[in-house]
């Protein structure tokens, strides 16, 4: 008979409804499928290890949120990250088509601050609001964030289109 640790049936549950917003986040922040894969591992084994008592669910997607991007702070700013010689990235993530991939790589250009709030406003549907709160900042700094980096997209994508 195997008897289930209670933290690990939490866990599990955490992951069959988080998994995408974290692995999402960690491949815009980290730009590399493999860094993404062992943020997303450290991320649900922190949370494991943790055994953190969250106040509802948006509490603990915040938690999953903030702890992502300081993990990938970490991988960023990390000895190995600083001093690697950077290769050809194009083999390491495939995409479903021509646009997809523009637009993915367009996406990764932007500054790291700006790269996150697109990701949660564009891609998880989280409302203004509640991307402030997960990244403990003013829903005024979001929205402008959000609203540089569309225009930094605009422009980076229409000038693809007539290149």
């Amino acid at each position: 008979m195997q008897i289930i640790n209670p933290n690990e049936e939490k866990t599990m549950k955490a992951i069959e409804q988080h998994a995408q917003l974290v692995y999402g986040i960690a491949l815009t922040q980290l730009k590399q499928k493999h860094y993404a894969d062992d943020v997303y591992q450290d991320v649900f084994l922190t949370y494991f290890d943790k055994e953190i008592e969250f106040n509802d669910g948006e509490h603990e997607k915040a938690w999953l949120i903030r702890t992502t991007i300081n993990i990938c702070k970490r991988y960023n700013y990390s000895p190995w990250q600083v001093r690697r010689e950077s290769f050809d990235e194009s083999s390491c993530f495939e995409l479903q088509d021509q646009e997809e991939t523009r637009v993915f790589y367009a996406v990764r250009e932007l500054k790291a601050s700006y790269r996150v709030p697109i990701y949660l406003r564009y891609f998880e549907n989280m409302p203004i609001e509640e991307i402030a709160a997960s990244l403990e900042l003013k829903p005024a700094t979001v929205r402008k964030r959000l609203s540089r980096a569309r225009a930094y997209l605009k422009e980076k994508l229409e000038c693809d289109y007539f290149e």
